[in-house]
């Protein structure tokens, strides 16, 4: 084979592999939740969520459908899957969910996982003080 039609071969070859081909087809192979989260759908994650999905599945590279919603910067769906009991203290790659919404400069949605993990942390303490006095009673 002559170094032209090898070259021109390795040339078409790293265009097919970087045209987004292959990212593609691992979205459309991934479970619904994720594969509806990647594509900003929130009606078919809705409508998944109630069939029984796991707000918690993770895909490839360690990716869950909370962190898809985050990166497209879409408060609908994290809201969704916050209602659906999604783990928000997961650390996928070692960043916190918010650490991933700042990178994402997706403000809006950083904002409202601090407030509702606040929210959350304030309950857990309040009821403790709560079941602490009832045990000094």
């Amino acid at each position: 084979m002559s170094k032209t039609v090898l070259a021109l071969i390795i040339i078409f070859m790293i265009g097919f592999m970087t045209s987004g081909f292959w990212a593609r087809n691992k979205v459309d192979s991934m479970p619904p939740l994720l594969k509806a989260a990647a594509h900003g759908d929130v009606e078919q994650m809705q409508a998944v969520l109630e069939q029984g999905a796991d707000p918690n599945i993770i895909g490839p590279m360690g990716v869950t459908a909370m962190v898809f919603a985050i990166r497209k910067n879409n408060l609908e769906a994290v809201k969704l899957l916050v209602e659906a009991k999604a783990d928000l203290n997961a650390t996928p790659g070692g960043k916190s969910l918010i650490q991933i919404a700042d990178e994402a400069n997706a403000s809006a949605v950083a904002d409202y996982l601090a407030d509702y993990l606040l929210d959350q942390q304030l309950d857990q303490q309040l009821d403790q003080q709560q079941l602490n006095q009832k045990e000094m009673d």
